[in-house]
């Protein structure tokens, strides 16, 4: 735009943003998909996500029942489910859609781009507790829009 002084650095912000997600989580996706992988019903994803906090891989982001949606506490914006998946607006303008399918009795985010990372709901009283299962707990993190 001819006169424009100012640049936009929102495109800047938000490959450095995605940058730093590929720095955080390489070795936590897993890009295979499985053959017993199913989609998870919207009914099922509704009550697995609503209200509540979920760790994506290493990282935290919270459902609210209001149809808010933060991640890490810093980009939010609100949620909407469908069958088998999750689509967030973004306040920056950014949108993005991720896949839930369950396989061998675990859940798992699929983004866009096929990378797959464990999808589990924590119970934000008991997040800082140690668990009961036989599974080592992970510490709590963030999930960023997509470019």
């Amino acid at each position: 735009m001819i006169g424009r002084r100012r640049p936009n650095l929102r495109p800047w912000a938000l490959a450095a943003t995605l940058a730093g997600i590929a720095l955080v989580e390489p070795a936590r996706a897993d890009r295979s998909a499985s053959a017993e992988d199913r989609p998870v019903p919207a009914r099922i994803l509704s009550r697995l996500v609503t209200g509540r906090h979920v760790l994506i891989g290493r990282d935290e982001a919270v459902y609210g029942r209001d149809g808010s949606y933060s991640f890490a506490g810093a980009h939010q914006g609100r949620y909407r489910i469908g069958a088998g998946r999750i689509c967030v607006d973004f306040e920056s303008g950014q949108a993005r859609c991720d896949r839930v399918v369950q396989d061998a009795g675990r859940f798992y985010l699929i983004t866009a781009q096929g990378r797959r990372f464990p999808f589990r709901p924590v119970d934000p009283d008991r997040a800082a507790e140690p668990s009961e299962s036989s599974e080592p707990s992970e510490p709590a993190q963030p999930f960023e829009p997509d470019s």
